[in-house]
């Protein structure tokens, strides 16, 4: 008898210890959202974007202006380090263009999306790889000179591209 209150009286006090281990924790209150942190910073102009990126300048048409059958209007300008960045529209399309260091290599588009067709056009001495539908209408430009890379991206909801005129008449107006 004198046994079983004692694996009684032991089992309740290894209970007891046991409880006392796993005490609650509080949990520590939320201080927000941690993620990324955003790497683009918002300026005014193209020059602005430039300068803060470092790439020299920064040459777009200015907002408002035809370029081949096309008007072209910008809403933001950004960089990151080694990036500028002008987004806006053309005709319908939203439209990004980008200028980087090449060193940071020749693909500074951010688009990763498969094209029906791929071809080359020759601008004023420099190779420009299109991307685009079957019917030749260009979605994305790239192209690199000594020490810089660019790329054009179209956005489209309504499949239109750019013609062959208007994408060289852009290309040749950024730099």
């Amino acid at each position: 008898m004198m046994k079983k209150i004692l694996a009684v009286l032991f089992a309740a006090l290894l209970v007891l210890a046991l409880a006392a281990c796993g005490g609650k924790k509080e949990d520590p209150e939320p201080s927000g959202t941690v993620g990324m942190a955003n790497p683009w910073s918002d300026v005014s102009t193209a020059g602005e974007a430039a300068e803060g990126a470092g790439v020299g300048y920064f040459t777009l048409p200015d907002s408002g202006a035809n370029v081949g059958t096309v008007t072209v209007n910008w809403s933001v300008f950004r960089w990151m380090t080694g990036l500028a960045e002008a987004r806006g529209t053309v005709g319908n399309a939203e439209l990004t263009i980008r200028k980087g260091l090449k060193e940071n290599g020749t693909d500074v588009s951010g688009d990763y999306g498969t094209y029906e067709k791929e071809w080359t056009v020759d601008v004023g001495g420099v190779t420009v790889n299109c991307f685009g539908d079957k019917n030749g209408m260009t979605f994305k430009a790239l192209w690199t000179t000594d020490n810089f890379s660019y790329s054009i991206f179209l956005r489209d909801d309504g499949a239109t591209g750019l013609g062959a005129d208007d994408t060289l008449a852009l290309v040749s107006a950024v730099q």
